[in-house]
C-alpha cells in the first residue's frame, strides 16, 4: 500500500473520530435544540439527502466513461438510499412498504400491493445480483486496506449502527436514562448523525477513488519517463 493510501486512510479515520465528536457535542445541546436539529426535514436530514443526491449524480455521471453498468448501478443503490432517507417508501402508498405488515395488511388495497411487490422484487433482484457480483473484490480490497473500499465499509458500518440504534431504541434509551434526561431526543441526535456520515463515506470513496487513480497516472507517467538502461 503507497503512501497515498495511507495518507486516505488516516483522513477517513479522522473523519469518522470527528462524526463520533460531533454526535457527542450534539447531544450536551439542550433538548430543545437537540430536537429542531433532527426534525423531519430538519437541517441533518436535509444534508443528508443533499450528500445523497452528490453521491447519486457523482455515480451515474462516472457512468458515461467508465463500466457503465457498475456505475449505474451503485448510483441506482444511492438514488434508493436517498428516496428512503426522504421517506418515499411511505409517501405514496397507503403505509410504509418496507415493513411486513404492508403485504399481510387487509388495509393496503389489492392492486397497489401487487405493484408495489413487484417493484420491490425487481429491486431486490438487481440490489443482490450487484452485491453477489461485488462482494469478492470489495472483501479482497478492504482486506489489503484499500482507501475507497475501507470507506464503503464505514458507510455499511454506521448505517448497522443507525439501524440498531432505531430498531433496539427503547432498551437503548433505558441504557441512556441516567446519562440524559431527555433520553429519546439525544438517541435521536445520535441516529441522524450517524445517518448523516452515510452518504459522507459513500462520497468519501469517490473521492479517494478518483484521486487514487490519478495517483496512479501520475505514477506511472513518471515510471515510464525513467531511462531503462
Amino acid at each position: 500500500m503507497n503512501r497515498h493510501f495511507d495518507n486516505y486512510l488516516k483522513l477517513l479515520v479522522l473523519i469518522g473520530i470527528g462524526i463520533f465528536l460531533v454526535a457527542v457535542a450534539a447531544s450536551l445541546l439542550p433538548a430543545e435544540t437537540g430536537a429542531a436539529l433532527v426534525r423531519e426535514n430538519g437541517s441533518v436530514e436535509s444534508a443528508t439527502a443533499v450528500l445523497y443526491l452528490i453521491a447519486a449524480f457523482w455515480l451515474l455521471a462516472r457512468s458515461f466513461r467508465d463500466n457503465p453498468r457498475w456505475h449505474l448501478t451503485a448510483g441506482l443503490m444511492v438514488v434508493l438510499l436517498l428516496l428512503r432517507e426522504l421517506d418515499a417508501h411511505a409517501r405514496f402508498t397507503t403505509m410504509g412498504v418496507l415493513k411486513s405488515r404492508y403485504y399481510l395488511s387487509p388495509d393496503v388495497p389489492a392492486g397497489e400491493k401487487a405493484v408495489v411487490s413487484v417493484v420491490m422484487i425487481l429491486l431486490l433482484i438487481v440490489v443482490l445480483r450487484f452485491v453477489w457480483r461485488a462482494a469478492p473484490s470489495f472483501f479482497r480490497a478492504v482486506r489489503h486496506r484499500q482507501a475507497p473500499s475501507v470507506a464503503i465499509a464505514a458507510a455499511i458500518g454506521t448505517a448497522v449502527v443507525s439501524k440498531t440504534l432505531d430498531s433496539f431504541s427503547g432498551p437503548i434509551r433505558h441504557v441512556l436514562r441516567p446519562l440524559y434526561h431527555d433520553s429519546k431526543t439525544y438517541l435521536r441526535v445520535y441516529e441522524e448523525i450517524f445517518e448523516l456520515a452515510i452518504p459522507l463515506f459513500i462520497l468519501l470513496a469517490l473521492l479517494f477513488s478518483t484521486a487514487s487513480r490519478r495517483d496512479s497516472t501520475k505514477e506511472s507517467g513518471v515510471d515510464a519517463s525513467r531511462p531503462t538502461g
